[in-house]
Order: C-alpha cells, then sequence, then structure tokens
C-alpha cells in the first residue's frame, strides 16, 4: 500500500505499526476523522469508513422504520394494494377498472417526497376518481371531500351552481335524506305536486 490510495471513504495516510505480522495504516475518513485501520480490513472492503457510514445507515433505516408504520406509509402501502391485489375488498374499483399509480410512486420514498406527510383528519384523494394516482392528480382531502368526489355522486345544478345532494343539503342547512327524496321522486328538488316558486319563501320552507 502506498499513500494517497483511496478506499471507499478512506484515504491512506502512513503507515503506523506491525501486531502480530498484521499491518497497520493511518486513514483519512471523507467526513474528516482520522483512524489507524488494518490495512487487510480495508483492501478486503470490510472497513469502509471510520464509522461514520453505518451511523448514517443506522440513522436511514430508524428513519425508515418510523415511516413504515405511519398513517403516511399506510395510506401508501394501500394506494399500492388495491391497485394490485386482486384479492384486495377495493381491488374492483380501483385495479380492476384500470385506475394504476405512476411508476415513481412504486417506491414509498419518492411518494412520501411528492405528497409529504399525511395531515392529520385527511387521507389520500384522486382529484380525478377516473384517473390514476400521480403528484398532480391526488390531494390529501377530509372524510368530507372525499365524500363530495366520489362516482356515485348525484350532482344538480341550481341557482346557477353544481354540487352533490350532500353539498346542496349543507347549503340550505335541511336534512340529506329529505332532498335525496325529492331529487328521486321528482327529478328536482322542487317538482311534483307541490311545486313551489324558487323564492326566498322556497328556501324558508325547504
Amino acid at each position: 500500500m502506498t499513500t494517497g490510495e483511496k478506499f471507499e471513504r478512506l484515504t491512506s495516510i502512513r503507515f503506523v505499526k506491525d501486531v502480530k505480522s498484521k499491518e497497520y495504516w493511518l486513514f483519512k475518513c471523507d467526513c474528516g476523522k482520522e483512524k489507524v485501520i488494518y490495512i487487510y480490513s480495508v483492501i478486503k472492503g470490510n472497513s469502509k469508513s471510520c464509522g461514520c457510514l453505518q451511523k448514517e445507515r443506522a440513522r436511514k433505516a430508524q428513519m425508515i422504520h418510523g415511516i413504515s408504520y405511519s398513517k403516511t406509509y399506510w395510506s401508501w402501502a394501500s394506494m399500492i394494494e388495491r391497485c394490485n391485489w386482486k384479492k384486495s375488498a377495493g381491488y374492483k374499483d380501483y385495479g380492476g377498472r384500470g385506475i394504476k399509480y405512476c411508476k415513481r410512486w412504486g417506491k414509498f420514498n419518492n411518494f412520501y417526497n411528492d405528497m409529504g406527510k399525511r395531515p392529520e383528519g385527511k387521507s389520500l384523494d384522486r382529484i380525478d376518481v377516473n384517473g390514476n394516482y400521480t403528484p398532480k392528480n391526488c390531494r390529501w382531502a377530509t372524510n368530507e371531500e372525499q365524500a363530495n368526489n366520489r362516482r356515485t355522486n348525484v350532482f344538480v345544478s341550481f341557482m346557477g351552481n353544481t354540487l352533490t345532494i350532500s353539498q346542496w343539503a349543507k347549503f340550505f342547512g335541511v336534512k340529506y335524506n329529505m332532498l335525496w327524496r325529492r331529487y328521486t321522486l321528482y327529478g328536482s328538488f322542487f317538482g311534483g305536486k307541490e311545486r313551489i316558486k324558487i323564492s326566498k319563501q322556497f328556501l324558508e320552507k325547504l
């Protein structure tokens, strides 16, 4: 071995000593720390740093392990399951319909970098319910936002706005079942025998 040779993160500086026919050299690590190491261990690749590499890997493993039990991770894992696993309860509505996730999101770290940590009270939602799981088509949404974004929702146009029946019920401050019943019977909120004029009185009576 000569001075200046590079092995992974270690650069040889000088010979230090022989111990029972084992040659030890002083090495400088990329992190700046110097350490005396048995040269055979370095040449064979068993020693790649002063010890900082192992610490970095341990920190990374700890971080991944911690995230793997988070709500963010389970949102990602559920997405993978719905799209890929035919035995999943949700497969028929996702993978069975041709819904896929982008290649980048096959790895959790990429998904985490794009979406960030899952906010409290929200879960993964596709903006276009017929589109794939991609950074541009996904958001963290509340249960109410997701409920108003389902394929099965009935949208009703009224007063220049188009909302779900659930949203209209919230807007008018009335029960959902009452509005749904009127819609299924008359095709609107104000049809049938008791045709009500769209006015302030209508809103009050409704």
